[in-house]
């Protein structure tokens, strides 16, 4: 848009709502997104903020400043998306971070973009009710857009999509969904990397177990699968993976049960053979004491009586 549209952009709703818009808010709007692609939903963020916040139907720089925390547009945006974000229950929170994932394109070497989603693809089964309020509220909240498209095969469906990129560059809860993502994508990766390498030595040898995951990498594995498999999705082989894994270690756990249990019995054998030797070497002690005092006393009463002879 050129300055001449985002003023009308601007002035013409306020106007039509009965408002006046401060010259130097304009000037200040027009600055704050001039550089930004997809213009127009910013604004309207803005707008409606101010609008909200106005108390004589006068829109001024000094309310914006102060709703942005002086970042301006992009300050707004941010307190707007973490305001729907913390009206979410815990449930729909997380269903929130992985449609805001989902729509995501991780860049390779560059900046992240929006991407096109199949509202169906974006729903997780057993979930569909929740997903539908989520979806709704972000999209009454122009966070996100859902949009009726003709599909490559002429089919129609809803298409899902963020409502701008400057959600990704300027929501920081976003942005560190979106690194936590890029850390998980190469987690799982190196998952499925390990599942192959065991699948190939699984039909090379007998016995590929060393292959498999093991302590801090299955924990990791575990903690994967339970918190963001649902938005990367393993490969079939590597669930399988991931399942002998987990009977391997329960295997090396019942053998250092096991284990433990034979040192203990063995322990215990040898704690009582060392008693009954004690016991046998303080009755040897006892008894060599008592033939030896039976001796001396033999020996005392014999030489009393050659005394008396």
């Amino acid at each position: 848009m050129d300055k001449e549209e985002l003023i009308q952009a601007i002035e013409k709703p306020a106007k039509q709502l009965g408002y006046r818009v401060e010259p130097k808010l304009v000037n200040k709007l027009i600055e704050d997104v001039k550089n930004e692609p997809g213009s127009l939903p910013l604004l309207q963020y803005a707008l409606q903020e101010l609008w909200k916040q106005s108390t004589d139907k006068c829109l001024t720089v000094a309310v914006y400043n102060k709703l942005g925390k002086s970042q301006g547009i992009k300050g707004i945006l941010e307190k707007h998306a973490n305001n729907v974000y913390d009206s979410l229950d815990k449930n729909e929170q997380e269903i929130a971070i992985s449609i805001f994932i989902r729509l995501t394109q991780l860049g390779d070497g560059t900046g992240h973009t929006r991407k096109k989603v199949l509202r169906h693809k974006l729903i997780r089964a057993n979930f569909q009710e929740k997903f539908d309020k989520v979806l709704s509220i972000l999209s009454e909240n122009n966070l996100i857009t859902i949009n009726l498209e003709t599909l490559d095969n002429g089919q129609k469906a809803d298409v899902v999509n963020l409502s701008h990129e400057a959600l990704i560059r300027h929501w920081s809860k976003l942005r560190d969904w979106l690194y936590i993502h890029r850390k998980n994508n190469k987690l799982k990766k190196e998952i499925e990397e390990a599942a192959n390498k065991w699948k190939g030595k699984e039909e090379e040898i007998d016995d590929p177990k060393d292959f498999l995951y093991t302590g801090k990498q299955l924990k990791l594995a575990e903690n994967f699968i339970e918190k963001f498999e649902h938005i990367l999705p393993l490969t079939a082989d590597a669930k399988r993976f991931i399942k002998e894994s987990q009977k391997y270690r329960e295997e090396k756990k019942r053998e250092e049960e096991i284990q433990k249990q034979n040192q203990y019995l063995r322990q215990k054998r040898e704690r009582e053979n060392q008693k009954l030797r004690i016991i046998i070497l303080f009755t040897v002690i006892i008894a060599f004491l008592f033939i030896a005092s039976l001796s001396s006393f033999l020996y005392f009463l014999e030489a009393q009586k050659n005394c008396r002879f």
